[in-house]
């Protein structure tokens, strides 16, 4: 305990002075010892520690000190997942060093895969290899071999690395309480500021690039390319509104009916209440692991409706609760004669698992059938797209109680840290296609299909209505569709000695012939000045063909 002394001042009364006591010096030294080595997570760890040092004494507060210390122990490393970028790019390129030179030894090439295989699954990451029942044994050697390169390559350990300390990180702040409303939604400070510091390091080296056509010698800046492409948030919201409005057209010509559905996981997945409390009921589940639990139900649903012969297309888009916990919102088009069944099946499933815990009935899944008269799919949907791309005329984040702009930046981080896809499109036709399309403005050559000109005319107008319609409607399945991508018979090897399928056109059923979307390959590189006479730089950047 701290000992209070009585100290009077020449002419003046007695003060008391509280004096540390040897205990309590101890305990702060104990306390900064462990917290300084968490550098960049200093914060997280003091305000717990505090904490718990109020509610239950410095004891208690110093005991939880050390498992959370122990739970961002990572492992194979013998270093804290809380570790900094320049010091996994370090811990990477040691790593791959280690498993170039085993590479290179004279061992055999079995002992050589055995003991790289086995340091690789001591840091806890798989194997990179996907051995089918098709595999022979020379071709499982030839995975293994390639295998042995990638980790050799110190690429693979940053990408690794990055992802599973950034998890298992959040993962104790999310436990500790540091991902809530208000104070840091969606994620913690410590992953959204090193996303931020990820995507201003990726920014600043797509700047110092540039790509240059292999024939012809053309010189475009990548971040103009980047800046063009749905890598922008403004152009990828752009691109699924202008899809969303092309269904609500196609529901309307074929009389279909919209339901907007959400999908939210179980309370065990929750590490705080709706009010910010712990959840005496979190069962120690990552984002990742609502994410699987979510896909699961959907499959179900999906399943027992096409067995019910229920069809339908839309979107699907994931999105976070405020402590990091993901739910889904789905907007599909149906049959009038489907919307009964569909719903039911649905809120079966959704209730399957705990279904019988409180308020799982009003809170775990809703539906809203959304009257043509009153407003549109599109309308609907806008401000959750809006919400989870770049906050575009939201104003407000009531789930975050953040800006709209600031809650965007934040779930693209969440995203990003736990990957997780934000937006799929259910049924209808293939968006590559589409893409494919518009990267050709000129008209088809007068040889080629009318059927398949007609096709790109659509997608180049930005009429997705038209472009569902004429590839085969929007309950077509993918078999039956008009156009589908092509790539060579003979696919290129990467670097990893790994065939890779390039997209490289398309190709129209039936007809049997070519329809070329990529006449260019570019290369990749630093950008070089002065630009060589020789090189034509062009004023605005073309859609990116193949890129090396």
């Amino acid at each position: 305990m701290n000992a209070i002394i009585q100290v009077a001042p020449c002419g003046g009364a007695p003060i008391n002075i509280i004096s540390k006591s040897r205990v309590t010096i101890e305990n702060e030294a104990y306390r900064d010892s462990i917290i300084r080595s968490h550098r960049g997570f200093m914060g997280t760890l003091r305000q717990a520690y505090e904490r718990e040092s109020r509610r239950n004494g410095a004891t208690s507060a110093n005991i939880q000190l050390r498992q959370v210390s122990e739970s961002l122990q990572a492992q194979g490393i013998g270093m804290p997942s809380t570790i900094d970028d320049d010091e996994i790019v370090t811990l990477a390129d040691a790593r791959s060093k280690h498993c170039a030179h085993l590479k290179n030894s004279k061992k055999s090439i079995d002992h050589k895969i055995m003991l790289a295989s086995e340091f690789v699954e001591g840091h806890g990451f798989d194997w990179p290899i996907a051995i089918t029942k098709k595999d022979a044994p020379g071709d499982v050697l030839k995975k293994n071999i390639s295998a042995l390169k990638r980790v050799s390559d110190s690429r693979w350990w940053r990408r690794n690395f990055r992802k599973s300390l950034g998890r298992q990180t959040e993962t104790v702040a999310r436990e500790l309480g540091a991902v809530r409303s208000g104070k840091s939604p969606y994620v913690s400070e410590w992953a959204f500021n090193r996303f931020m510091v990820r995507q201003k390091s990726n920014r600043d080296l797509i700047e110092r690039m540039e790509m240059v056509e292999m024939n012809t010698g053309e010189v475009v800046d990548l971040v103009a390319a980047v800046d063009a492409s749905i890598s922008n948030p403004s152009n990828k919201r752009d691109e699924l509104m202008v899809r969303m409005g092309g269904w609500d057209e196609i529901a309307k010509a074929m009389d279909l009916q919209c339901l907007f559905l959400t999908l939210t996981t179980p309370s065990k997945y929750h590490a705080l209440t709706h009010k910010g409390f712990k959840n005496k009921k979190f069962g120690g589940f990552t984002p990742k692991d609502g994410a699987e639990y979510l896909a699961k139900v959907w499959a179900r649903i999906r399943s027992e409706w096409a067995r019910n012969g229920i069809k339908c297309f839309g979107f699907r888009m994931c999105e976070p609760h405020a402590d990091g916990t993901p739910h889904w919102h789905l907007s599909l088009f149906f049959s009038a004669s489907d919307l009964a069944d569909a719903k039911r099946i649905f809120g079966a499933h959704a209730l399957a698992e705990d279904g019988d815990e409180s308020g799982a009935a009003a809170y775990r899944w809703d539906c809203v059938h959304i009257d043509p008269k009153k407003g549109s799919a599109t309308g609907y949907m806008a401000k959750y797209i809006a919400k989870n791309i770049d906050g575009h005329m939201v104003g407000h984040d009531e789930e975050g109680n953040i800006f709209a702009d600031q809650g965007a930046a934040r779930v693209r981080a969440w995203a990003s840290t736990w990957g997780i896809r934000q937006f799929q499109q259910i049924g209808c036709a293939s968006v590559t296609v589409w893409r494919e399309l518009r990267r050709r403005r000129d008209p088809l050559d007068l040889w080629e299909a009318q059927e398949a000109e007609a096709i790109r005319k659509a997608a180049d107008d930005g009429d997705w209505a038209l472009f569902v319609d004429l590839m085969g409607g929007a309950f077509s399945s993918r078999d039956d569709q008009k156009l589908k991508l092509l790539k060579p018979v003979n696919p290129e090897l990467n670097i990893y000695g790994e065939e890779v399928s390039r997209v490289i056109g398309l190709v129209m059923r039936g007809v049997g012939r070519m329809i070329r979307t990529r006449f260019k390959v570019w290369v990749v590189q630093e950008r070089k000045a002065p630009v060589p006479l020789s090189f034509k730089r062009e004023a605005s950047p073309p859609v990116l063909d193949l890129c090396q």
